[in-house]
């Protein structure tokens, strides 16, 4: 085991029931001070993790015991890391909106912050928007393979346009 993963390790093992999906709120709940400050960017790397591997009430548990212990760090961290950006995922938001969803349905339970929250739904509206994005960027896509030596003269033309426009153009 890397010493890095002992403080996480050392979590699964004094809150034996923190991936249960019946039993992880109360677990949440129950632990109070059990994770450090410091700890948080390698939970969230954990969280980051477990969406990757579909694994999403481990996702669910370890960001809840973040926001229970340290939210104001963790939301930080969260945003530092991406790991709720659709653009992290090629826009394939099946894995994350799940885990955003049953955050926001424990929010109360959680005691989290307004602002907490408020971030939780602008993300989870964000990504409502995943697959149009992802639809749009493989047509954008297609389109420059399809058209890409028109497309390249049009990039040109638009970036000399701004340039000679200036600021107020």
């Amino acid at each position: 085991m890397h010493s890095k993963d002992h403080p996480r390790a050392a979590l699964v093992q004094a809150l034996p029931e923190l991936f249960d999906p019946r039993t992880w709120l109360p677990t949440v709940l129950a632990a109070g001070g059990m994770l450090r400050r410091q700890d948080v960017g390698g939970l969230v790397r954990s969280a980051a993790d477990a969406i990757g591997a579909g694994t999403r009430q481990e996702a669910v548990s370890w960001i809840a015991l973040g926001l229970r212990c340290h939210p104001d760090r963790l939301v930080d961290e969260i945003r530092r890391q991406g790991i709720f950006r659709c653009s992290k995922y090629r826009f394939h938001t099946g894995q994350l909106r799940p885990v955003v969803s049953t955050l926001l349905a424990h929010a109360k339970a959680l005691s989290l912050a307004d602002d907490v929250t408020h971030y939780l739904q602008s993300v989870s509206r964000l990504l409502q928007l995943g697959s149009s994005v992802r639809t749009l960027d493989a047509s954008l896509r297609e389109f420059l393979v399809r058209r890409n030596e028109r497309a390249l003269k049009t990039v040109v033309a638009v970036v000399r346009l701004a340039v000679y426009a200036g600021p107020s153009g």
